[in-house]
């Protein structure tokens, strides 16, 4: 299973495992987001092409960060979350197909306001 590791380092732009993950059709793909910068608290991943329905039967996704909590901690600094999709099916003529995403770390509402973006890609293909 593709697994994707994006990390919001606490300055400066989100980093990604692999810029470009490969994906074979209608399998899952899990993304572990990681922030250490107290101003994410909502990550939303997109795809470009709104056929990429990765997300049941959407082309997008918005999740809370989850706080790391430790003893003693009273604002948590670092952050984390996973997201599940699934790799959509190709049309019957194509071999493969390129899906370019944004990773948006986002702010208290979640709508509005991007601390920081990333534009990585998934290559969907039929088979292995």
């Amino acid at each position: 299973m593709p697994e994707v590791h994006v990390i919001f380092p606490p300055q400066g732009p989100a980093i990604v495992s692999h810029e470009t993950q490969a994906c074979v059709r209608e399998r899952f793909v899990i993304w572990h987001i990681r922030s250490e910068n107290p101003k994410i608290k909502h990550v939303l991943l997109e795809f470009k092409n709104p056929k990429d329905e990765f997300f049941s039967g959407s082309h997008r996704i918005l999740a809370e960060m989850n706080p790391y909590t430790k003893p003693r901690s009273r604002s948590p600094r670092r952050s984390h979350q996973m997201v599940w999709g699934q790799a959509p099916n190709l049309p019957r003529r194509l071999l493969r197909r390129r899906s370019k995403y944004t990773v948006f770390g986002k702010g208290s509402d979640g709508k509005t306001d991007v601390v920081s973006r990333l534009d990585p890609m998934i290559l969907i293909t039929k088979d292995n």
